[in-house]
């Protein structure tokens, strides 16, 4: 059973790079990848930078939980 990396969609890639725009954090470097699991549908945005990772579930739920770790400090 084995994981694979790829791209985020141009969606998910083109949200998450609005979100750190509108937060003010470019500095953070954060960049996002996508793991996935097909045989088990799975798959986890993961989102790294230079104090911290945090994987999110697609779904309309992410990005708030994204912009809620971002304003708390989180990544800085």
């Amino acid at each position: 059973m084995e994981m694979t990396e790829t791209s985020a969609s141009g969606l998910e890639a083109e949200l998450f790079a609005d979100i750190v725009r509108v937060a003010g954090k470019q500095h953070l470097g954060l960049s996002l990848r996508v793991v996935e699991r097909a045989d088990a549908g799975l798959r986890t945005m993961i989102v790294t930078g230079h104090r911290g990772a945090a994987g999110y579930q697609p779904g309309r739920s992410w990005p708030e939980l994204f912009r809620r770790h971002l304003q708390g400090g989180y990544f800085d």
